[in-house]
């Protein structure tokens, strides 16, 4: 099998890029920690969250598996009709000369019609992971920990402001190509509280923990999702507080020269307002936590996006919200 054949070579190349070995070996390999919904919601409801706390503190992430029918679907159908729902969408030539195409929702905006029957069972799935794995971290961290000062107003993270983004990875370099760069996307840390993204079936995003060491996540089925930790958790809400989490660096691997034409996925950011400072005890805004990083954007700052980005015509009124909105169109 072509594919097949394509898709190994391709894994092989990623791994010695990753750990520097010729050869790799399914014993040496390491894979995402997974938790089940209904385990997950146990341990939250059991306060016996150590083993999600090690995930996070090791890694930085954990996957979900175990989720409705519905979102099995969605996800699934997800995968043919986005690539065929690229009207005003983002798009971005990246370095391996694989083009990306991106709805980004705001808070509360609808998705294009063309994919919002099979986007909002996966927003819905979105939030219900995201309340349990919330939950679970205010058992490891203290809830009070978590809240987040905007204004005048306190804020628990559920209702603090999210960026959906739909990803369509599209090669116009199928076939027999010279394979250049093994990352469509450089490794990177998310600017964001925290991210939660769907797997792919086609090359998926591989990790980095604590230790510089590969994590994949080619083992995840259609009925997973991901929660990766931020550096807008570390780096900011908890930048005076004893935590050991770990935002993981990760990076998509390129399609470039394999016979993939296509690859799809979903990902929502939990973000903060600008001047927004950590309730319990104050310090950095969201906006100076994020500009002590050397890159804040490196698709921004390589000139990929058109200057404002897929702004609301509310967030392009305010020239420093602008520019502090640019940080998580990547």
């Amino acid at each position: 099998n072509i594919i097949i054949s394509v898709e190994m070579a391709i894994s092989t190349l990623l791994f010695v890029a990753l750990a520097g070995m010729a050869v790799a070996h399914p014993q040496m390999r390491q894979h995402i920690s997974t938790i089940s919904l209904a385990n997950l919601e146990a341990s939250v409801d059991s306060g016996r969250t150590a083993h999600i706390k090690r995930a996070l503190h090791q890694v930085g992430a954990i996957a979900v598996d175990g989720l409705s029918a519905e979102y099995v679907r969605a996800l699934e159908s997800l995968r043919s009709s986005a690539p065929n729902c690229l009207e005003g969408s983002l798009r971005v030539k990246l370095n391996d000369a694989v083009e990306r195409f991106s709805h980004v929702q705001s808070n509360g905006e609808e998705a294009p019609k063309c994919v919002k029957a099979d986007v909002d069972p996966i927003i819905a799935t979105f939030d219900k992971v995201e309340n349990e794995i919330t939950g679970a971290l205010a058992q490891i961290l203290g809830n009070s920990t978590l809240l987040v000062k905007e204004g005048a107003e306190i804020k628990e993270l559920s209702q603090l402001a999210t960026k959906t983004h739909l990803h369509v990875y599209i090669n116009n370099q199928v076939g027999d190509a010279e394979i250049t760069n093994p990352f469509s996307l450089p490794f990177h840390q998310d600017n964001g509280l925290f991210l939660m993204l769907t797997p792919s079936d086609k090359l998926p995003v591989v990790l980095k923990d604590f230790q510089g060491r590969p994590v994949f996540t080619d083992r995840l089925g259609s009925d997973s999702v991901m929660f990766l930790v931020g550096r807008g958790l570390t780096d900011w809400l908890l930048q005076d507080a004893e935590h050991g989490l770990f935002p993981p660096p990760h990076a998509v691997p390129s399609l470039a020269g394999t016979a993939i034409t296509d690859r799809t996925v979903m990902a929502r950011m939990k973000i903060a307002e600008y001047n927004a400072v950590p309730a319990l005890q104050g310090g950095l805004n969201f906006m100076e936590s994020l500009e002590l990083h050397e890159s804040i954007c490196p698709l921004a700052e390589a000139g990929h996006y058109t200057p404002g980005g897929p702004l609301t015509a509310e967030e392009a009124k305010d020239e420093k919200k602008r520019a502090f909105l640019l940080n998580f169109y990547y």
